[in-house]
């Protein structure tokens, strides 16, 4: 376990975004080369998988914008709404967002293994990490929290507790994902479909 604390997977959990980034350009590259025919995500017609890529898109925003108008960093263990469900839910939407693009890539099972890859490589490091940090900051706290929630598969049954919590602030998940990360998670599917016909046009 100690080689996840190492400098490398530190250096990976500061530089996710880009490093995330690589595998949409792989994911891109093989819609190009493999010449496959992606899914039209603005299409209800084109695919079953327009039926599974819009709500898990949607799901993916949803959960990091729930989770950062809770969040107050470094000053508490978040434990109400979205957190009584999972303890690191803006990377569980993170990974639901590329599970939606790679789904529609026109090969399923890569779409799969990019975003398992993703969380094995990128996020479980980082996850590992941001514990570590807590248990330190907070060592009785956190250690209750995590032995009743699981680290990235949700908890279900506590989903009725989760919805009565207050707390959200649609400021502060402005402030916490700042304006080019919001906007940016919003406007993904234009950009897909840009480059889509870009390449197509190729």
């Amino acid at each position: 376990m100690r080689i996840l604390y190492g400098s490398m997977f530190r250096w990976i959990g500061t530089k996710r975004g880009e490093i995330s980034a690589i595998f949409a350009v792989i994911a891109l590259l093989y819609i190009y080369f493999g010449k496959t025919t992606p899914v039209d995500i603005f299409n209800p017609r084109s695919s079953l998988l327009f039926w599974i890529f819009w709500p898990c898109y949607l799901l993916g925003v949803f959960f990091r914008i729930w989770a950062a108008g809770l969040i107050n960093k470094n000053a508490e263990v978040s434990r109400t709404g979205i957190y009584r469900l999972v303890r690191h839910p803006l990377y569980l939407g993170t990974l639901l967002i590329y599970l939606s693009f790679f789904l529609v890539i026109g090969n399923i099972l890569l779409g799969i293994v990019l975003v398992i890859l993703m969380a094995l490589i990128i996020y479980y490091p980082r996850m590992l990490q941001e514990e570590r940090v807590l248990l330190r900051s907070f060592p009785s706290v956190y250690q209750k929290y995590s032995q009743v929630t699981p680290r990235l598969f949700p908890k279900f049954s506590a989903l009725s507790l989760a919805l009565q919590d207050g707390g959200f602030s649609i400021q502060k998940a402005y402030k916490n994902l700042r304006f080019r990360s919001l906007w940016g998670i919003i406007m993904m599917p234009f950009f897909y479909e840009a480059v889509i016909r870009i390449i197509r046009a190729v």
